[in-house]
């Protein structure tokens, strides 16, 4: 197979529960609901800081390119006290081979 015509899509989002939801609420959110500190996100499903750096190396080693979508669902409020979009960043992160930061309030699990 020719992997210089394969790209990877990523998503920056987080899902809520369906049976935490309301019938007319979206299950999806966004980061910076996911880490502020006036909501139970405990069983919300999102990615933790090592997931998010190692799906951008998964990427690197087996696809030409990838691409991001639903950018705005990262953290772009900074609730989760790291750097703007840092799920976004992760994933940039592990698909170049950058040192790996951690972001706690990513880590909850």
């Amino acid at each position: 197979m020719d992997q210089s015509k394969l790209f990877a899509k990523m998503q920056a989002t987080v899902i809520i529960p369906e049976d935490l939801v309301s019938k007319n609420q979206k299950s999806v959110t966004t980061y910076s609901e996911y880490c502020d500190k006036k909501v139970d996100s405990s069983r919300w499903c999102g990615n933790p800081s090592k997931l998010s750096y190692d799906q951008g190396a998964y990427v690197a080693q087996f696809y030409s390119g990838l691409y991001i979508v639903n950018l705005d669902t990262d953290d772009f409020e900074c609730k989760c006290d790291c750097k703007k979009f840092p799920v976004t960043n992760l994933i940039i992160d592990g698909w170049t081979n950058s040192d790996f930061t951690t972001c706690p309030k990513l880590d909850k699990i």
